[in-house]
């Protein structure tokens, strides 16, 4: 199946200036199987795409808690870039949350949601964020970064649970 048939991805701004990015994807799996991957950060290298030459620089717990802070280092159009992320809450099998802490945005917000749908799990993905630069830095560089990144994740959301199957 074609990860596009169940994923959806569209860009907005809030009211307080904050752009915002939300996904949805449908997963035939339930949602204690898609929540347990997710919730595991050496897991995060496999739903990256490998151009990114993703790689966590400091040791992490096999599963997340709310304070824990990821620290990584990848690349964004050739440019080696440092990411460091604090954990803000974890709800199992339901949600998680991101802040950002020092990285390519100015902030970075991401809730990481999970909810039983149709027989499987729909995930839901949140992003309030804001970039450097003018409106046009978002339009032809963000954007398109960040739509072949999620886009590159559903495709590798879809490979990981179709070969657990």
């Amino acid at each position: 199946m074609n990860a596009y048939e169940n994923f959806t991805l569209s860009f907005s701004t809030d009211e307080r200036g904050f752009r915002l990015l939300t996904a949805s994807q449908w997963i035939a799996r339930p949602v204690e199987d898609v929540f347990d991957f997710f919730q595991r950060p050496a897991n995060l290298g496999k739903l990256t795409p490998p151009e990114r030459r993703m790689r966590m620089l400091e040791p992490f717990q096999e599963t997340m808690s709310a304070g824990d802070v990821l620290t990584y280092k990848l690349q964004v159009a050739g440019i080696p870039l440092k990411w460091k992320a604090r954990i803000d809450s974890v709800t199992p099998n339901e949600s998680f949350q991101d802040t950002m802490i020092k990285g390519p945005y100015r902030a970075w917000i991401h809730r990481h949601g999970f909810e039983a749908a149709d027989g499987g799990t729909r995930i839901l993905d949140e992003v309030r964020y804001k970039v450097y630069g003018c409106p046009f830095g978002h339009r032809y560089f963000y954007q398109p970064q960040l739509e072949k990144i999620f886009h590159a994740r559903a495709a590798a959301v879809e490979k990981v649970f179709a070969a657990e199957a």
